[in-house]
């Protein structure tokens, strides 16, 4: 169902964490489900920008779109936007069937002042239908309800 790769690997780990520089996504995976941990940029060949991560449970076949980023949030966004696009075309090689449900995040080290994040997620949500969660420096979720942030 899923063809990742050498940039996947699979995990069962209570907790994922995922660091660059100063910004963190923690999984929180109390069940020790399996999930396919992907290195998204500089690893999955495909044209344009790339976000940091994906992870997906395999049991519900979900996928979580994951940029760790310094301030630059548009960036970020793009990103995000085109590793989606990217990842659940089907006419690609990565997924045989799409995700049943998608969920998109961006840690930042800082939302600078000039963005409105209600704004880019509202269009986000209109544009993909898919809820993007923004946070700063830290950001956690259960994998069991990765909707909501801890």
């Amino acid at each position: 169902m899923y063809n990742f790769g050498k940039c996947g690997r699979m995990r069962k780990d209570s907790t994922i964490s995922l660091k660059e520089i100063e910004s963190n996504f923690i999984c929180e995976n109390p069940d020790r489900l399996e999930i396919l941990e992907v290195i998204v940029d500089n690893c999955l060949k495909f044209q344009g920008k790339q976000c940091d991560y994906l992870l997906v449970n395999t049991n519900n076949n979900i996928g979580l779109f994951i940029e760790l980023k310094g301030n630059d949030v548009e960036k970020a966004v793009k990103q995000l936007r085109n590793s989606i696009m990217q990842v659940c075309s089907l006419n690609n090689r990565f997924i045989k069937s799409n995700f049943d449900k998608k969920y998109a995040y961006i840690v930042s080290k800082k939302v600078p002042g000039s963005i409105n994040p209600d704004k880019i997620k509202d269009k986000f949500r209109k544009e993909f239908s898919i809820a993007l969660k923004i946070k700063n420096i830290r950001l956690k979720i259960n994998i069991n309800n990765p909707g909501k942030v801890l």
